[in-house]
């Protein structure tokens, strides 16, 4: 048996990686890593976000503004998704949605983590008529 040599750029070949990482949960087999976050300078965008990209549909990118709205989403998802790992269908994707948003929404205006969001939670505060 012949082993054919696959040449890979270090950012390809650690993609590769975690794509190939999975975890067992409730007797499933699922992937590790539901996806990553990136703030992208120069080297990661002429390196990893192209091997990134080629794995989209396995391994999704999200660009995040800074560092700490990054760390609250992972977080958020973390306990949205173990929370309600026992919940499955729309049940369970509806459940674990409110609870990321009111977990995620939450953080971002008390650690006033951007400066839009203020603006946009009293426009959806007026338009649904609630008063201070």
């Amino acid at each position: 048996m012949s082993r054919e040599t696959v040449r890979l750029t270090m950012a390809q070949a650690l993609v590769r990686y975690l794509c190939n990482q999975f975890t067992e949960i409730g007797g499933q087999k699922v992937p590790l890593f539901a996806g990553v976050f990136g703030i992208f300078g120069h080297g990661n965008v002429t390196c990893l976000s192209e091997a990134l990209e080629a794995v989209q549909d396995k391994l999704p990118t999200w660009r995040g503004q800074n560092e700490q709205s990054m760390a609250l989403a992972a977080v958020g998802f973390a306990i949205c998704y173990f929370s309600f790992v026992n919940i499955h269908g729309l049940a369970g994707i509806v459940a674990r949605t409110l609870a990321f948003c009111l977990l995620y929404g939450t953080g971002v205006l008390f650690l006033k983590l951007t400066p839009d969001a203020l603006p946009v939670w009293n426009t959806v505060k007026k338009r649904i008529g609630f008063r201070n």
